[in-house]
Parts: C-alpha cells; structure tokens; sequence
C-alpha cells in the first residue's frame, strides 16, 4: 500500500507557498485521492524556480520524486514507502500490539479498515496540520511512537512492573519498542529540511555561546553569554533531535535505542583549551540510564549518568572525544543554518 496521493499534493502545497495554482489544477483533472502518482506542472514563473528546498523534504520522508534537470518543473510524485514500516519493524510492532490489544472499531473505520483490525494494519500517514504551521505524523507510527514513550515514562518513574504496560511487557522487550518512537522522531526531526526549519534559532544561540566573544558568525554576543563559565538551553527532546539531525551526529547508549532521548538527556558543548593553546570543541550526548532513574540514584562524579562522545562529521577529528576546532565548529554549524530562520 502507499500513501493517498493527497497526502504529498498537500505536503507538496505546505512546503511551497506558491504551489496554490498547482494543486487548483491538478484537483481539477481528477480526484487525487485515487491516484498512484502525480505530475506537477507550473506557469514560467514556478518552471524556472529549482524545487529543490521542495522535493528535498518529500524524498526524505519517503516520496519517490522525478524532476527536470536541476529540480525545476514538471515534477512527478509517486506514493511513498511509510506503510512498509510494520514490515520493518514487525517485531516491535507485533510486542505492542500484545500491550495494547489494538484496536477498537471506531478507530479501524477511521482509518479505512472496516470494524476490525490491528495496530499494524493501521496506515501511517503525513499531513499539514490546520493551521498550516507544520507537518504532522498520523496512524499506526505515531499511536506506536506515543505509547512506547508511555511505557518508557511509566518505567522510569518507579511504578511496579505490573503497572507499566499493564504487566504485559517485560523490559527487554520495553526497550524493542522504544524503536517505534525513535522512527517517528527521526522522521519528523531529523528530516533535515524540517530539522533546519525548527532547529536553526536554537543552534544559532548554542553556536553563539560556543564560541563567546570571538568574531566567528553569531553576532554580538549577550554579555551574560559571553562571562558565563556554563550556559543551559533548556528545551524538549524535539529540539535535540533537531540539531543532532542538522549536525549530522548520533549516539547509541546501554538500554536504549539509537539516539534516543529519555528524560533530562541533553546534547553538551564544552570548549576545552589544548597544550598548543588552540580551543576545541567537544561534543557528547548525556543521559541517566533507565535504572538510575526508576531507582532515583543520586547522580555523583563517582556514580555518574552515561556520557557518549558525538563525532561531527563536518569538523571533528579522529582522535579521543572527536574534537572540532573552535573555528571549524563555527564553520559547521553556519553550513547547515537556514538563514531564512534567522531574525
């Protein structure tokens, strides 16, 4: 099965705010509800426009995309892969949907699939939300990714095994599930033209910070910046996903899914000086393990969370704690900023 047609015309018109005339046309030569494929055209305003910034995010997110040399119109979007994610991932899917018992009929017929069906069954799709202001994820992945984050809550906060999941989930096969959560994130995060979108603020203030009162692309520092010894952004895991996806980096800790981000986790930037007086930047991802937390162990320099080294492909070095110069950090960072995201 693939994703309605309607889905990527309407992702399609939400990336592009001038594909209005587009999709007007487009409606009128069928209903696209019941087509496999899609051909857009544009008048010679669109036709010598690359669509790059466009079709970019929609291959990413599992559209299979054919376009004019350069990206530039006609363009042809066939239906994407998202619903070969149940095969994918049958095994995590198959546990949750033991947990769960999924599903009702009201939320079969919902989705097209009659009075009965399983968690599995359901298709994942993508839509705009309302009010145009992002891409939203709905269907069997995102009911997946929303209860294993659930169960992961419920596990870290102590409650008895018989209260997470209903007592039906053991913890390894808890951790199998987490997977279905960080498919989602990584495809509603780390996407990197969505990636971009969100995370470029908050990387510029990160990037700002780094690299203090030096002259190195982030404007005039703020003074409280500039002095402190330890700056906090504090945010959700949804920004980190954000920028670990614009930098390219990923990690992969005991007990979790790769790159996954349980509570309190946070990407960390500490600029160390060397023996050759040059500053390095240092990058890591850190976090308590799940045990830490559902125990509330006291976090010490003797008893400390999990700490992974991160390797940015576009400045570090191969050497211990993969280090990028100050200066190559700044230039990683403003290559992959949106400018257009940028007050």
């Amino acid at each position: 099965p693939v994703p309605h047609m309607s889905q990527w015309a309407s992702v399609f018109h939400s990336l592009h705010n001038n594909s209005s005339s587009v999709i007007q046309t487009l409606a009128e030569e069928g209903d696209v509800d019941d087509m496999r494929k899609i051909a857009f055209s544009g008048d010679e305003s669109l036709s010598g426009r690359p669509m790059g910034r466009v079709l970019g995010p929609l291959r990413e997110m599992g559209a299979g995309v054919e376009a004019a040399a350069g990206d530039h119109m006609p363009v042809t979007i066939h239906g994407g892969n998202l619903n070969g994610l149940p095969r994918d991932l049958k095994a995590p899917f198959d546990t949750l949907q033991g947990v769960l018992d999924c599903c009702k009929p009201n939320l079969c017929t919902a989705f097209g699939k009659g009075e009965s069906c399983k968690l599995p069954d359901l298709p994942t799709l993508l839509s705009p939300a309302a009010d145009g202001s992002r891409i939203q994820l709905l269907g069997g992945l995102a009911i997946a990714s929303t209860s294993a984050e659930m169960m992961l809550l419920e596990y870290a906060d102590g409650k008895p095994l018989a209260d997470v999941g209903w007592g039906r989930v053991t913890p390894v096969q808890m951790t199998q599930v987490f997977r279905l959560h960080t498919e989602a994130m990584d495809l509603m995060q780390r996407t990197q033209y969505l990636a971009r979108k969100m995370g470029t603020p908050l990387l510029y203030k990160v990037a700002a910070a780094v690299t203090s009162a030096r002259a190195l692309g982030f404007g005039p520092p703020d003074p409280a910046v500039r002095d402190a010894r330890f700056v906090a952004y504090v945010g959700h895991d949804t920004n980190i996903f954000n920028l670990a996806g614009m930098l390219d980096t990923t990690w992969l800790q005991p007990g979790y899914q790769r790159n996954q981000t349980p509570p309190a986790g946070a990407l960390m930037f500490e600029v160390r000086e060397g023996a050759d007086k040059k500053l390095r930047v240092y990058s890591s991802y850190v976090a308590q393990s799940l045990e830490q937390m559902r125990n509330a162990t006291p976090l010490t320099l003797d008893v400390p969370p999990v700490k992974t080294s991160l390797r940015l492909p576009g400045c570090s070095a191969s050497g211990p704690g993969f280090p990028c110069t100050l200066e190559e950090f700044a230039i990683a960072v403003r290559n992959v900023l949106d400018r257009d995201c940028l007050e």
